[in-house]
């Protein structure tokens, strides 16, 4: 099973490109729901989950699954306590108990290398959450070797596939089979405005060219192990999740619905104007 949806739904730069004007924050994500099968939850990241939110998520789009960004007390901050490992695992618990769970992400940042104290850190951050699905992703490059990919596989973590712009040594790729499940963040490719920027938005200003997406899809369709080379031993099929994080002005909506397409999915039937307008745009920009 192949999922494809965005990071985060919630923003107010949607309100036009997306949804309705007017629309208020509360009805955003039964808008969200009635196109996509699930979503990435952002918010986590910058305040910790409580139950009485996580259910309000249930109440407004039944039958969504959802993926939960870990706090920044864990991964950019690295200074949690009993606080932060309950409030996640009551939020877990609330979204596993109604079926609706996909994965905790563990996003690390540039600044997290691939050092002995690092692995440590990671094997004692993820023993407290090893009863969930748990996603892990790097932004720095050094983590993309066999050490690294060893690690997780042997203790049942995802490695997050990622595509961003090709600068530096930021952690590009991983399109390996590590972990009981594929997961794909899709940040853009926006490579001028990745480091230098006025506002944090500008970093994900970007939209994909349909020969990109066309790439992409059968990349995922190898990690999801539904496509694989005549030479290879067929692959078992795994679930993958999908997410476009070039959220400005909803591209990452765009692509995302445009990915759907090429993966072989039925449009929804009741797309805004625009978006269908764009989605079944031939135009393509190229690399």
């Amino acid at each position: 099973m192949i999922l494809v949806s965005t990071s985060g739904f919630s923003y107010t730069d949607w309100i036009g490109p997306f949804y309705p004007e007017g629309t208020q924050k509360w009805k955003m994500l039964p808008y969200f729901a009635r196109l996509f099968p699930t979503v990435e939850l952002n918010y986590s990241y910058y305040t910790l989950p409580g139950k009485q939110g996580i259910d309000g998520f249930l109440e407004k789009a039944p039958g969504m699954k959802f993926a939960l960004k870990a706090h920044k007390n864990f991964t950019h901050e690295r200074n949690y306590g009993q606080q932060e490992i309950d409030a996640f695992r009551t939020a877990l618990d609330a979204l596993a108990g109604n079926d609706a769970l996909l994965s905790l992400l563990i996003q690390f940042p540039y600044s997290f290398h691939a050092t002995s104290e690092n692995f440590d850190y990671l094997d004692g951050l993820t023993r407290k959450f090893e009863s969930y699905p748990i996603a892990v992703e790097f932004r720095h490059g050094r983590w993309k070797n066999r050490q690294a990919f060893d690690f997780l596989d042997e203790r049942k973590l995802a490695l997050v596939t990622t595509d961003a712009p090709d600068v530096g040594d930021l952690f590009r790729g991983g399109w390996e089979r590590i972990g009981p499940f594929g997961y794909v963040r899709l940040h853009g490719r926006n490579a001028v405005k990745w480091y230098e920027h006025e506002h944090a938005w500008q970093r994900y200003d970007y939209l994909y060219s349909p020969e990109q997406l066309s790439k992409l899809a059968g990349a995922v369709k190898k990690l999801a192990g539904e496509e694989y080379d005549d030479k290879d031993i067929p692959p078992d099929k795994r679930d993958t999740y999908v997410f476009f994080n070039n959220h400005w002005q909803a591209q990452g909506v765009v692509n995302a619905l445009q990915l759907q397409l090429i993966l072989g999915e039925e449009p929804p039937e009741d797309l805004p104007e625009g978006i269908k307008e764009k989605i079944t745009s031939t135009t393509d920009d190229g690399e």
